[in-house]
Formats: C-alpha cells, sequence, structure tokens
C-alpha cells in the first residue's frame, strides 16, 4: 500500500469526508495523485470494515473471474 492509500485510510477511520479528504491529500502531496473515485472505494471499505489487503485476498482467491467494483 503506497503512503497516500494509508494516508487515505488512516484519514477514513477518523470519519472525514471524501471531499474533506482530497483536500487534504492534495495539500499534503501537492500532486494530483490519487482520483475521488479511489477515495470513495477506500473510504467504503474502511466503513465496512475490511481492509485494502483482506480485499486484494478474497479477489485473488476468486481467480479470473473476480468482480471487478
Amino acid at each position: 500500500m503506497s503512503r497516500i492509500h494509508k494516508f487515505v485510510k488512516d484519514l477514513a477511520e477518523t470519519r472525514k469526508t471524501p471531499k474533506e479528504i482530497k483536500t487534504m491529500v492534495d495539500t499534503a502531496f501537492e500532486v494530483n495523485s490519487i482520483s475521488q473515485s479511489q477515495i470513495y472505494r477506500i473510504s467504503a471499505l474502511v466503513m465496512a470494515g475490511r481492509t485494502l489487503q483482506t480485499r486484494r485476498a478474497r479477489t485473488e482467491k476468486e481467480g479470473p473471474y473476480r468482480r471487478l467494483y
């Protein structure tokens, strides 16, 4: 997981809105490095109580016919 993804995950755990997270990421990293849709996806995983690693492990088990979110 990259630093930006970890930063977004930490902010999502503190119940920040995706718009607030996008503003903070753009300010902190000074590059347009993560899209709003990626922030929404990470926030949804955090709210569902899952991590990016568990999602990745589950999709690897499903094989080539995995679900696309």
